[in-house]
């Protein structure tokens, strides 16, 4: 019972975010839903996630997303939910999607909200594993996969139809890899290649 509780309180507390004034100020608490379809400024997350060789993850959505069902996005992406940081929320989208937690993100840049991003002031963030392998969590992400430069250039120009706006955008600014973050944990068989 109080289970039951716990996780009903918890799924209703889950999609709260924080609406922010255009100086990125929180002034109100709503639901996801309805700040998109008001739309009303918000934050939102999106996480490049690199191996020890300096390969970019890609996840492929799961069908049943609302947006873009089945393309290729970044390694992971979400809102920030009320009171939560933004570090922190980059760190738990990993988690939820690709059950990995590399222990720190490093910020690339802030976005601004504006009509282009639908209202979501976006922060950009870079990870690197040591280690660990994602485990893509099926109710959010169909599969993945570790691209190099090449190979994703080539996945660009072939199949750019597939991409996600975010991964043309992130690619189309030199975001995907331009500074690869230090791997937090050093494996010692695959040592990090150096940008």
């Amino acid at each position: 019972m109080i289970e039951t509780i716990y996780s009903q309180l918890k799924e209703g507390i889950a999609d709260l975010v924080e609406v922010v004034d255009s100086n990125d100020r929180p002034f109100m608490v709503m639901p996801v839903a309805d700040v998109h379809t008001q739309p009303l400024r918000h934050r939102v997350v999106l996480t490049l996630l690199y191996d020890a060789k300096g390969r970019l993850y890609l996840q492929r959505r799961a069908k049943s997303k609302k947006l873009y069902p089945g393309r290729w996005d970044l390694s992971s992406t979400g809102h920030v939910l009320a009171g939560e940081s933004r570090e922190h929320a980059a760190l738990r989208e990993l988690n939820e999607e690709l059950r990995v937690f590399p222990g720190k993100v490093n910020q690339i840049v802030s976005i601004p909200a504006s009509v282009e991003t639908e209202y979501a002031c976006i922060s950009l963030f870079s990870a690197r594993l040591a280690g660990d392998k994602p485990c893509p969590n099926p109710e959010e992400v169909a599969e993945g996969i570790f691209l190099d430069q090449e190979e994703f250039a080539a996945m660009l120009e072939g199949f750019r139809e597939l991409l996600t706006p975010a991964v043309i955008w992130a690619a189309e600014n030199g975001y995907l890899f331009s500074d690869l973050p230090a791997v937090a944990n050093e494996d010692e068989d695959e040592p990090p290649v150096e940008p």
